[in-house]
């Protein structure tokens, strides 16, 4: 498996989706009955095979994720061939980057501030596995997907630094 199981509930959501994904596999509703009273190992792989379909698709749709904590934020932006990461990150001072009105104020006066360290810094790699399974890990790990405003807002902050 590349991913992960969808769960029941996820699977109830995609009834419609399962039942054409059987049917294009020529499994008919009662060869399914059958097979998850009798074949449930073999039920089980149909399951895992559908659930790497699933996510395998909504992953290819993705093209930025953003991970807030309290002090530090990271976008990507996933291309084809690599990753490109921005980030911004604070000390010295007690704030709350997943607020965005804290990163309102800390783009207008957070230079001003003598107690208040701020580093933007950029890093990109290429794929050590596929794509989506990058992206995959990533969201397990607490990333969400973007618009991508944030990671052009900080890319733009970046290099106006350089």
């Amino acid at each position: 498996m590349k991913f992960k199981r969808l769960t029941q509930e996820e699977l109830d959501e995609l009834k419609d989706e399962f039942v054409q994904f059987l049917s294009s596999n020529s499994i008919t509703a009662d060869d399914w009955e059958d097979m998850k009273q009798n074949k449930q190992e073999q039920a089980e792989d149909l399951i895992a095979i559908f659930s790497d379909i699933v996510y395998q698709k909504s992953l290819e749709r993705i093209e930025y994720l953003a991970f807030a904590e309290p002090t530090e934020i990271k976008t990507f932006h996933f291309s084809d061939q690599k990753a490109v990461m921005f980030g911004l990150k604070v000390e010295g001072k007690e704030v709350d980057l997943t607020d965005s009105e804290t990163v309102q104020q800390l783009a207008k006066e957070g230079d001003k501030d003598p107690n208040l360290s701020v580093e933007v810094f950029r890093g990109e790699k290429e794929y050590a596995q596929e794509r989506e399974e990058e992206i995959f890990h990533l969201m397990e790990a607490g990333a969400q997907p973007s618009d991508g405003a944030k990671f052009q807002a900080l890319r733009h902050v970046y290099k106006s630094s350089e």
